[in-house]
């Protein structure tokens, strides 16, 4: 016998699975314009979830905070490549237009109906807990759990990958970044998470972007 229990969890696993196989298609979209920042979506999701499981989130948070990542820079697709992988120095016009993929991820976001604030995960990770950030300026308990996560392991991503217009930071340099960061313009328990996971290795520098699993 079927009970009631039984089909409420089956139909929670059918919502999730299409609700991941939406987000996998949406960020797929990404890798027309830049390939880096498709496969950096990717990273950023993993590297979320795993943080994520070390902060001892639910399920269900851990769940939408690897779509929030899948999905965080999804606004890049009205941003030229020209633009994005520019290896010269951005002028004002050009950064301006950059710092948009959050508004224009949040508006590509907001109306697909996800069942969680993902669309708040791509407007507002880039804002830091002191304010310092875009594109609101807001901080604090204002930023959700999810957004503090997302934003230090973008950074942790972006930093630790070889990009046009400069190499890869070393991994002293992320955890110096990171350090200086912590409580100011990153979460304090996010930061000391992700501290844990690249001091103990289970963040492989060396070979950064093969091994950091993506399933």
């Amino acid at each position: 016998m079927i009970t009631y229990t039984s089909e409420l969890k089956n139909t929670e696993v059918q919502i999730r699975s299409y609700f991941a196989n939406l987000a996998e298609n949406i960020s797929r979209v990404l890798e027309a314009v830049d390939v880096y920042a498709a496969i950096h979506q990717r990273r950023v999701a993993a590297l979320a979830r795993h943080v994520g499981t070390k902060m001892r989130l639910d399920e269900d948070k851990l769940f939408w905070l690897y779509i929030g990542g899948l999905l965080h820079d999804i606004g890049k697709i009205s941003i030229p490549e020209s633009i994005l992988n520019k290896t010269g120095k951005l002028t004002e016009e050009e950064w301006l237009l950059i710092r948009s993929h959050t508004k224009q991820g949040y508006n590509i976001l907001k109306d697909i109906g996800f069942t969680y604030p993902v669309d708040d995960i791509a407007l507002h990770h880039h804002e830091r807990v002191d304010r310092s950030g875009y594109p609101d300026g807001i901080g604090g308990d204002m930023l959700s759990i999810e957004v503090c996560i997302i934003a230090v392991c973008d950074v942790v991503d972006a930093m630790g990958t070889h990009r046009p217009y400069r190499p890869a930071r070393s991994k002293e340099e992320i955890l110096q970044e990171l350090k200086n960061g912590r409580g100011t313009k990153y979460n304090a328990s996010v930061v000391d998470a992700m501290l844990e996971i690249i001091e103990s290795g289970e963040l492989d520098f060396r070979y950064y972007s093969q091994n950091l699993s993506t399933t």
